[in-house]
């Protein structure tokens, strides 16, 4: 089955079990209703990376009780990217998501040459839209990681967002 909306996507991310996401500067509101969220979904194991008393006034804020969800104390925002990228890296989480730090912290930490996230190839990003009444999910990619890109890279940026598609199950 081709996935064509959000709600075919969560079916889908479902099956396949939560993930464990690392959170660079989880202390803001929006990004704890969408710990809440997932974690109610069961979607997501959320590690919020910030400081503590950041973390716990905000979540009191939200409504979102944080007995049972890993937090880790850093208060510098690209300290936090570099705690997070090394927990992929050990295997302790499976995706990065920013929340209130800045993209370039989190960049100087993902692009590092010794400890970022880089896989061998032109990294990118891919955005995905849903459009009410429209029949299929919409991939948008790399409106700001490349800013001139080279035809070589145009193509790398291109393959890139179709395999986040293919994984996504989007034929």
């Amino acid at each position: 089955m081709t996935i064509r909306n959000f709600a075919q996507l969560i079916e889908a991310a479902l099956e396949r079990g939560p993930r464990r996401v690392a959170i660079v500067g989880g202390g803001q509101r929006h990004t704890l209703r969408a710990v809440r969220m997932a974690r109610s979904m069961g979607l997501a194991n959320c590690i919020l990376i910030d400081g503590r008393d950041r973390l716990r006034a905000i979540a009191e804020e939200v409504g979102l009780d944080l007995t049972g969800v890993e937090t880790i104390e850093e208060e510098d925002m690209v300290e936090a990217a570099y705690k997070a990228a090394a927990m992929i890296h050990a295997g302790e989480a499976d995706l990065l998501m920013n929340g209130r730090a800045l993209p370039a912290e989190l960049m100087q930490a993902a692009l590092d040459r010794e400890k970022g996230l880089r896989i061998g190839r032109l990294m990118s990003e891919v955005t995905v839209f849903e459009i009410p009444d429209f029949d299929r999910l919409i991939f948008v990619s790399d409106v700001f990681l490349v800013v001139s890109p080279t035809l070589a890279q145009k193509v790398t940026i291109v393959q890139n967002a179709i395999d986040t598609a293919i994984e996504l199950g989007v034929e």
